[in-house]
């Protein structure tokens, strides 16, 4: 038997895929302000349906399937700053790059999320 766990985070309508409307959300820094479009879930789901045996050397895997960006119009940077000032920083952020690492759905799986926003923004 083979079972994927799949951990999608806040999975994003259509209607609500767009810059301003992510923007808009403001999230709750608990969610680390994660989201993922409703066809990125779908491929990811797909991938794991149709992922040969030997992707699942145990059985089971867990995997994030989350967009490489986080989706409020801050620099990651600052984010963490100002919610998590005390958290030990292992590495930097670029713009606002998401804070999920999501390398082993696309090592294992070959998925990589399609829809996002990379902003780069100054402040």
């Amino acid at each position: 038997m083979r079972i994927a766990s799949l951990r999608y985070h806040w999975v994003v309508e259509p209607a609500l895929l767009s810059a301003e409307a992510l923007d808009k959300r403001k999230g709750d820094k608990k969610d680390l302000w994660g989201y993922v479009s409703e066809s990125d879930t779908a491929s990811a789901t797909l991938l794991a349906l149709n992922a040969p045996r030997i992707t699942f050397p145990n059985g089971h895997e867990a995997f994030f399937i989350v967009s490489p960006t986080q989706h409020q119009r801050s620099q990651t940077e600052l984010l963490l700053d100002k919610f998590y000032p005390k958290a030990e920083r292992r590495r930097a952020w670029a713009g606002n790059e998401g804070l999920y690492d999501c390398s082993k759905a696309e090592r294992m799986l070959n998925w990589k999320a399609q829809e996002f926003f990379p902003w780069h923004p100054t402040a």
